[in-house]
Protein backbone atom coordinates (compact mmCIF):
# COMPACT_ATOMS: atom_id res chain seq x y z
CA UNK A 1 0.00 0.00 0.00
CA UNK A 2 2.77 2.37 0.95
CA UNK A 3 4.79 1.46 -2.19
CA UNK A 4 1.89 2.28 -4.55
CA UNK A 5 1.62 5.79 -3.15
CA UNK A 6 5.35 6.37 -3.65
CA UNK A 7 5.22 5.06 -7.22
CA UNK A 8 2.27 7.29 -8.12
CA UNK A 9 4.05 10.29 -6.61
CA UNK A 10 7.21 9.49 -8.54
CA UNK A 11 5.26 9.21 -11.81
CA UNK A 12 3.47 12.48 -11.13
CA UNK A 13 6.69 14.23 -10.17
CA UNK A 14 8.49 12.91 -13.24
CA UNK A 15 5.68 14.01 -15.54
CA UNK A 16 5.45 17.50 -14.09
CA UNK A 17 9.23 17.98 -14.10
CA UNK A 18 9.43 16.84 -17.74
CA UNK A 19 6.70 19.35 -18.63
CA UNK A 20 8.72 22.04 -16.89
CA UNK A 21 11.83 20.98 -18.77
CA UNK A 22 10.15 21.16 -22.20
CA UNK A 23 8.49 24.51 -21.55
CA UNK A 24 11.47 26.07 -19.81
CA UNK A 25 9.68 26.07 -16.47
CA UNK A 26 6.90 28.30 -17.78
CA UNK A 27 3.30 27.34 -18.50
CA UNK A 28 2.44 26.90 -22.18
CA UNK A 29 1.00 30.20 -23.41
CA UNK A 30 0.36 29.41 -27.04
CA UNK A 31 -0.64 26.11 -28.63
CA UNK A 32 0.70 25.04 -32.02
CA UNK A 33 -2.50 26.17 -33.75
CA UNK A 34 -2.36 29.53 -32.00
CA UNK A 35 1.27 30.04 -33.01
CA UNK A 36 0.47 29.11 -36.62
CA UNK A 37 -2.40 31.62 -36.64
CA UNK A 38 -0.13 34.29 -35.17
CA UNK A 39 2.54 33.61 -37.81
CA UNK A 40 -0.06 33.74 -40.60
CA UNK A 41 -1.53 37.00 -39.28
CA UNK A 42 1.90 38.62 -38.89
CA UNK A 43 3.01 37.49 -42.36
CA UNK A 44 -0.14 38.74 -44.06
CA UNK A 45 0.05 42.04 -42.16
CA UNK A 46 3.71 42.52 -43.10
CA UNK A 47 2.97 41.83 -46.77
CA UNK A 48 -0.16 43.99 -47.08
CA UNK A 49 0.36 46.92 -44.72
CA UNK A 50 3.19 48.62 -46.69
CA UNK A 51 0.72 49.32 -49.52
CA UNK A 52 -1.81 50.83 -47.12
CA UNK A 53 0.83 52.91 -45.34
CA UNK A 54 2.33 54.17 -48.61
CA UNK A 55 -1.10 55.01 -50.03
CA UNK A 56 -1.86 57.15 -47.00
CA UNK A 57 1.62 58.68 -46.97
CA UNK A 58 1.60 59.69 -50.64
CA UNK A 59 -1.98 60.89 -50.43
CA UNK A 60 -0.91 63.48 -47.88
CA UNK A 61 2.69 64.26 -48.87
CA UNK A 62 2.69 65.56 -52.48
CA UNK A 63 -0.17 68.04 -52.83
CA UNK A 64 0.88 69.32 -56.28
CA UNK A 65 0.67 65.83 -57.74
CA UNK A 66 -2.24 64.12 -56.01
CA UNK A 67 -4.64 67.06 -55.83
CA UNK A 68 -4.84 67.72 -59.58
CA UNK A 69 -8.42 68.06 -60.75
CA UNK A 70 -8.13 68.92 -64.43
CA UNK A 71 -10.69 66.34 -65.53
CA UNK A 72 -14.42 65.79 -65.33
CA UNK A 73 -14.21 63.11 -62.65
CA UNK A 74 -15.34 63.83 -59.11
CA UNK A 75 -12.27 62.12 -57.61
CA UNK A 76 -8.64 63.09 -57.33
CA UNK A 77 -5.61 60.89 -56.76
CA UNK A 78 -5.59 62.24 -53.19
CA UNK A 79 -9.05 60.87 -52.40
CA UNK A 80 -8.30 57.67 -54.35
CA UNK A 81 -5.17 56.96 -52.29
CA UNK A 82 -6.89 57.85 -49.00
CA UNK A 83 -9.76 55.49 -49.78
CA UNK A 84 -7.40 52.73 -50.95
CA UNK A 85 -5.24 52.94 -47.84
CA UNK A 86 -8.26 52.97 -45.55
CA UNK A 87 -9.89 50.02 -47.36
CA UNK A 88 -6.62 48.08 -47.17
CA UNK A 89 -6.35 48.61 -43.40
CA UNK A 90 -9.99 47.48 -43.00
CA UNK A 91 -9.23 44.41 -45.13
CA UNK A 92 -6.14 43.59 -43.04
CA UNK A 93 -8.18 43.92 -39.84
CA UNK A 94 -10.93 41.67 -41.20
CA UNK A 95 -8.40 39.12 -42.40
CA UNK A 96 -6.66 39.03 -39.02
CA UNK A 97 -10.01 38.79 -37.23
CA UNK A 98 -11.02 35.83 -39.38
CA UNK A 99 -7.63 34.15 -38.88
CA UNK A 100 -8.00 34.25 -35.10
CA UNK A 101 -11.74 33.92 -34.50
CA UNK A 102 -13.26 31.86 -37.33
CA UNK A 103 -12.99 28.11 -36.82
CA UNK A 104 -13.36 26.54 -40.26
CA UNK A 105 -13.47 23.00 -38.84
CA UNK A 106 -16.89 23.65 -37.31
CA UNK A 107 -18.06 25.92 -40.12
CA UNK A 108 -20.31 24.11 -42.62
CA UNK A 109 -22.14 26.07 -45.31
CA UNK A 110 -25.32 25.15 -47.08
CA UNK A 111 -25.39 25.18 -50.87
CA UNK A 112 -27.33 28.46 -50.85
CA UNK A 113 -24.76 30.11 -48.59
CA UNK A 114 -21.90 28.90 -50.82
CA UNK A 115 -23.62 30.38 -53.88
CA UNK A 116 -24.20 33.65 -52.00
CA UNK A 117 -20.56 33.85 -50.84
CA UNK A 118 -19.31 33.06 -54.36
CA UNK A 119 -21.48 35.88 -55.72
CA UNK A 120 -20.12 38.25 -53.05
CA UNK A 121 -16.56 37.16 -53.93
CA UNK A 122 -17.08 37.97 -57.61
CA UNK A 123 -18.77 41.30 -56.82
CA UNK A 124 -15.74 42.23 -54.69
CA UNK A 125 -13.36 41.19 -57.49
CA UNK A 126 -15.32 43.27 -60.02
CA UNK A 127 -15.28 46.26 -57.68
CA UNK A 128 -11.54 45.78 -57.12
CA UNK A 129 -10.95 45.61 -60.87
CA UNK A 130 -12.96 48.75 -61.55
CA UNK A 131 -11.29 50.57 -58.63
CA UNK A 132 -7.86 49.62 -59.96
CA UNK A 133 -8.78 50.73 -63.49
CA UNK A 134 -10.01 54.05 -62.08
CA UNK A 135 -6.65 54.58 -60.37
CA UNK A 136 -4.77 53.71 -63.56
CA UNK A 137 -6.88 56.15 -65.57
CA UNK A 138 -6.38 58.87 -62.95
CA UNK A 139 -2.62 58.38 -63.09
CA UNK A 140 -1.93 57.82 -66.76
CA UNK A 141 -4.66 59.90 -68.39
CA UNK A 142 -5.39 62.80 -66.06
CA UNK A 143 -2.33 63.39 -63.88
CA UNK A 144 0.32 65.83 -65.05
CA UNK A 145 3.32 63.76 -64.01
CA UNK A 146 5.68 66.72 -64.42
CA UNK A 147 4.15 68.18 -61.22
CA UNK A 148 4.89 65.00 -59.27
CA UNK A 149 8.06 64.41 -57.32
CA UNK A 150 10.14 61.49 -58.56
CA UNK A 151 9.36 59.34 -55.51
CA UNK A 152 5.61 59.92 -55.85
CA UNK A 153 5.73 59.14 -59.56
CA UNK A 154 7.76 55.97 -58.96
CA UNK A 155 5.47 54.77 -56.16
CA UNK A 156 2.27 55.36 -58.13
CA UNK A 157 3.68 53.72 -61.25
CA UNK A 158 4.90 50.65 -59.31
CA UNK A 159 1.70 50.47 -57.24
CA UNK A 160 -0.54 50.26 -60.25
CA UNK A 161 1.68 47.81 -62.16
CA UNK A 162 1.91 45.53 -59.10
CA UNK A 163 -1.83 45.94 -58.53
CA UNK A 164 -2.65 44.95 -62.11
CA UNK A 165 -0.36 41.90 -62.01
CA UNK A 166 -1.65 40.59 -58.69
CA UNK A 167 -5.27 41.36 -59.48
CA UNK A 168 -5.14 39.47 -62.77
CA UNK A 169 -3.33 36.57 -61.09
CA UNK A 170 -6.03 36.52 -58.41
CA UNK A 171 -8.83 36.38 -60.95
CA UNK A 172 -6.98 33.78 -63.00
CA UNK A 173 -6.32 31.67 -59.89
CA UNK A 174 -10.00 31.70 -58.97
CA UNK A 175 -10.90 30.28 -62.37
CA UNK A 176 -8.34 27.47 -61.99
CA UNK A 177 -9.79 26.46 -58.60
CA UNK A 178 -13.22 25.76 -60.11
CA UNK A 179 -11.98 23.22 -62.68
Amino acid sequence: MHTTDIESNIATTTTSSSNRATTGGYPEICSDACCAKLCLALTSTMLLSPFAICDLYYATSDDACVNQNNHGLAITMHSYLLASGTMMFIFIGGLNFSIFFVNLDKFKLSDEAQVFLTAIEWIMKLFGTSWLILGCVLLWAYTDLSKCSQTTHDYLFARFIIGLVFHMASIRGTGDDKK
